[in-house]
């Protein structure tokens, strides 16, 4: 079956929407890294800002217009703006560190509501023009999201990190779908955790593809729980598919599922191939 466009059904903004958001979402989040670093960590990057400085700051957030976007983006905006506002009015110290504090959690998961919004990962930063920030970009994804998965599906980490990169990008994949699959509304840490998982970038190509189609129907899926949208049940089937597909190309091994996440990992693994092939009890 083919693949339908990512942008036109998936995602939560339209291509032109995207357009013209991203520019000034990336513009955002720089201001956020600015606070963040110049505040938390000091000497390291340069001095703190100067109440001028924090001044214009407030200045160009408060002249920002989201008129032209709809709910729940143009809301979305405006909670990342306002959280910006507070932060520039109580920045962050020195002693706050910068991944560690209260004001960087606050602001990321504003700024993870907007990647969940755009899809926006590392590699559509880069696109945009956004190539030193693309980092940043997925830092938030994975400590704000990937890091919270990791905790509540009991994965051990220690295991899952000496994996090929083609089973880490599937366990990481299935555990995405596994949550969704049981739940409706947003969750923006189990959304946003996607964004830092990169099949894109494993070698093989048989093994990139499959896995590729699989992250962009997990990503279909999302959205449509968000928005209870009826074509869940396409990307949810379709999701399955390539799992299915990516358990036997990228060669998963048993032990691994187990090594990974314990007895359950591979009882649910093998309990959507069973359902696949029509033979769950």
């Amino acid at each position: 079956m083919t693949m339908l466009c990512l942008t036109q059904v998936a995602s939560a903004a339209d291509l032109s929407t995207e357009k013209k958001a991203i520019p000034i979402l990336m513009m955002m989040f720089e201001k956020e890294v600015v606070l963040l670093l110049r505040n938390s960590e000091g000497k390291k990057h340069s001095a703190p800002m100067t109440k001028q400085q924090l001044a214009d700051t407030v200045k160009w957030l408060k002249s920002l217009r989201f008129n032209e976007f709809s709910n729940p983006i143009k809301q979305d905006f405006e909670a990342y703006r306002q959280q910006l506002l507070t932060t520039c009015t109580d920045p962050p110290t020195v002693d706050d560190g910068y991944g560690h504090g209260k004001a960087w959690a606050e602001l990321g998961l504003k700024f993870l509501t907007l990647m969940v919004d755009f899809d926006l990962d590392k590699a559509k930063a880069r696109r945009y023009g956004y190539a030193k920030l693309a980092p940043r970009v997925d830092e938030e994804a994975l400590i704000l999201g990937h890091v919270m998965l990791t905790v509540q599906a009991k994965l051990n980490v220690d295991e899952f990190k000496r994996m090929k990169p083609a089973t880490r990008v599937f366990i990481d994949l299935f555990t995405i779908f596994n949550f969704l699959a049981g739940t409706e509304g947003r969750n923006i840490m189990l959304q946003g955790s996607i964004y830092c998982i990169h099949p894109e970038e494993i070698k093989d190509n048989k093994q990139r593809k499959v896995l590729v189609d699989a992250k962009e129907n997990i990503i279909g899926l999302s959205h449509c729980r968000s928005k209870k949208d009826e074509k869940r049940l396409y990307y949810t089937a379709m999701s399955i598919n390539y799992l299915c597909d990516a358990y036997k190309v990228c060669q998963i091994a048993d032990a691994d599922l187990k090594k990974a996440g314990g007895e359950a990992l591979y009882k649910q693994v093998h309990g959507m191939i069973k359902l696949r092939e029509g033979k769950a009890n």
